[in-house]
């Protein structure tokens, strides 16, 4: 019971930090889903560093010597609580945040996440010695059982009822048990535990070496296949826990089937579905934006668990007798770390587009088939070699499938980008025609766009036309009404001073009259360099332009510190219409930020235009809890102007400007549908109450 208990409670500890950390730090960079893909790197690689330990100390000391360097390095790790991200460790500049995280992960939660991912194996390898007749392998399985049930608490009980600071103090004392029951079992175990020389009668079945690198090529397919998948249905949506956690619970439950009994995984039923499963993703790769995001969530997710099960199926069909214990959970970690090192590391700064999930499930396809034929126990039955040949044929079709996939993801795309936010590409269409123009894509989001014939230089469509919330926010601001026929010096007492949380192409831009100032914040280079590059918006523009690369609230809140408030007259948030919803930009702490920045009479201007989620009841919430007056404004799409739909929220206490007879023709009040939430802070938000 209590070696049971320390396992279990050791694997809840290990993947409750996950989403408590990732939740902390997400604001820090952008709320990209980026940064949950570098933090299952971490927890890999450190699972694969707890593991490494685990098999050394096994290795070198008897078991009384390592109880007792254990629990010193346990008493060592208690320094380290709470964890709680120090303030000093956000990011000032705007390089490749990964190894920025990377070093803040390993400052906050290293030495406890190293400790809780080296209990498991190190507690079996003490069980296997004190109950040599009986197997340690189911124990590993109740410690997948620990790390799913955090999981599932996690997104529909922890994050809903605890603010962040209370998750991450209650998981310090967690830890605190923990480590009394690991040392206390250790204790326990000291006593019974027989000579490291003793074997089952089972224990010397012959093993080749070569093994370890099917065990390690297997877990590291299963690894890439869940960070790919994560990454794809977050890429539109939003790094938010609950898509972390279905995934990762799918993959755990595999763990959990396969570990617990040889009965539950039998290759008639599973291979069959595993087929199954690999046509399905083949066919979401190249039609996914078709669908609706929840059938789009749910498919995916069910093709993972299929393909996933049978990499762990044939692992666990692979394992090796107790003794060798440590080396298996070593070549396992291994295998996962290697897999989010090329999600994380390699296919960001490789691939152009996203392939990784492409090379994920050839990967898978081709492994498991040398599992299936190549490691088949001998007399081999008749129908093994037809089998074989077929499935050599199945995997040159998938690949060609997969590359075929690959280019047509590319379409006609002018130029891909890609880097640890997003993968941007740029379109040219209808060149020669009226229509002839340029469009920026994020995923499937369109990100602004530019008309290139002669005869429409200076049309502005996409979000910010004349009727948009923007367009009537400065065609209307009262300064800008002022210039009307007012002379040169009352014009520069009037300019417009704007700023812009996200860049696009530079739309906005185009609104800019002389002497008005444009300032521009934008946190992925890569949208800069493209929008110098292949859009003339900026250079085109009227107006004075800055850009302040870095993520738009940090960069806020250092320029408040060292140069005191902006004094915009228009502050505009355009971040939520795609890719990664960024909390940190909505909650009742940025409200105030924005405010310390905005003259008393200057407007703030919400792009809330989204497909999944409806913005509208965060905003009119801390609208009320500031008494801040808020409209919406609807512009409805028109294709042949290049006009996407949009809905904007306008908050000020420009009397004059809610007034305008003109804004009261196109907006309505705020807070109208039929979805009530409370305001959202830095220590407390859902988006799950807010899906459409």
């Amino acid at each position: 019971m209590l070696i049971s208990l320390t396992i279990f409670l050791s694997a809840f500890l290990l993947f409750q930090l996950q989403p408590v950390i990732a939740r902390y730090i997400l604001p820090w960079y952008g709320g990209h889903s980026g940064v949950w893909t570098t933090c299952m790197l971490f927890f890999q690689v450190g699972l694969l560093l707890g593991y490494t330990y685990a098999h050394l100390l096994v290795r070198i000391l008897k078991v009384k010597y390592q109880i007792i360097v254990h629990a010193a390095i346990l008493v060592l790790s208690l320094l380290v609580l709470p964890v709680i991200p120090s303030e000093s460790l956000k990011p000032m500049g705007n390089v490749d945040p990964t190894w920025d995280i990377l070093r803040l992960l390993l400052l906050t939660a290293g030495a406890p996440f190293l400790m809780v991912s080296a209990t498991g194996p190190l507690v079996q390898h003490w069980y296997s010695q004190s109950h040599p007749r009986k197997s340690p392998y189911r124990l590993y399985a109740l410690s997948n059982f620990g790390s799913l049930l955090a999981l599932l608490t996690y997104p529909f009980l922890i994050e809903p009822l605890l603010g962040l600071d209370q998750q991450a103090k209650i998981w310090s004392f967690g830890y605190v048990v923990f480590a009394v029951l690991c040392m206390w079992c250790g204790q326990a175990l000291t006593s019974r535990t027989q000579s490291p020389s003793h074997r089952t009668e089972n224990s010397d079945r012959p093993w080749k070496n070569s093994i370890a690198w099917v065990w390690v090529g297997l877990s590291a397919c299963g690894s890439i296949l869940l960070l790919a998948v994560t990454s794809k249905i977050t890429e539109d949506f939003s790094a938010i826990p609950l898509l972390w956690v279905l995934p990762l619970s799918l993959y755990l439950i595999t763990f959990i089937i396969a570990f617990d009994n040889p009965r539950w995984y039998r290759r008639a039923v599973w291979v069959p579905v595993f087929l199954m499963a690999t046509v399905l993703m083949v066919y979401l790769l190249q039609h996914w934006a078709d669908l609706n995001l929840v059938t789009a969530v749910l498919l995916f997710n069910g093709a993972l668990f299929c393909i996933v099960m049978v990499c762990h199926g044939e692992l666990v069909r692979h394992k090796p007798a107790p003794h060798k214990l440590t080396i298996f959970y070593l070549m396992v970690a291994l295998g996962g770390a290697l897999g989010g090192v090329f999600v994380s590391i390699v296919a960001v700064r490789v691939f152009s587009a996203f392939w990784e999930l492409h090379v994920g499930l050839l990967a898978a396809f081709l492994l498991v088939g040398y599992s299936l034929f190549n490691l088949q126990e001998k007399p081999r039955p008749s129908w093994h070699s037809p089998a074989q040949k077929i499935w050599v044929l199945g995997s040159l079709l998938l690949g060609g499938f997969l590359i075929q996939g690959a280019i047509e993801s590319e379409g006609n795309a002018l130029v891909t980008r890609r880097n640890f936010h997003s993968v941007l590409r740029v379109h040219e269409m209808d060149i020669g025609k009226l229509s002839h123009r340029r469009v920026l894509y994020s995923g499937q989001i369109n990100h602004g766009l530019q008309l290139l014939h002669p005869d429409n230089q200076g049309h502005i469509g996409s979000y910010y036309s004349s009727q948009s919330g923007f367009g009537l926010a400065i065609q209307q601001h009262p300064k800008r009404l002022a210039r009307s026929g007012a002379s040169q010096s009352e014009s520069q007492a009037d300019s417009l001073r704007v700023g812009v949380l996200g860049l696009g192409v530079g739309v906005i831009a185009s609104w800019g009259l002389p002497q008005d100032n444009f300032r521009f914040y934008e946190i992925n280079p890569a949208v800069v360099t493209i929008a110098d590059d292949y859009f003339s918006l900026l250079r085109n523009a009227r107006c004075q332009v800055e850009i302040i690369e870095g993520d738009g609230r940090i960069s806020l809140e250092r320029e408040l510190s060292e140069d005191g408030p902006q004094n915009f007259d228009i502050l505009v948030i355009d971040a939520f219409s795609g890719d990664a919803i960024p909390v940190h930009l909505l909650t009742i702490e940025a409200f105030r930020l924005y405010l310390k920045h905005l003259n008393f009479d200057g407007i703030l201007a919400f792009n809330i235009t989204n497909r999944h989620l409806e913005l509208e009841p965060v905003i009119a919430s801390v609208s009320q809890e500031l008494g801040l007056p808020a409209l919406i404004i609807i512009q409805e799409k028109r294709s042949e102007d290049f006009i996407n739909r949009s809905k904007w929220a306008l908050l000020t206490r420009n009397e004059q400007f809610l007034q305008n007879p003109r804004i009261l023709e196109y907006s309505a009040p705020c807070g109208t549908t039929s979805k009530q939430v409370g305001f959202w802070s830095d220590n407390y938000s859902s988006l799950f109450q807010l899906l459409k």
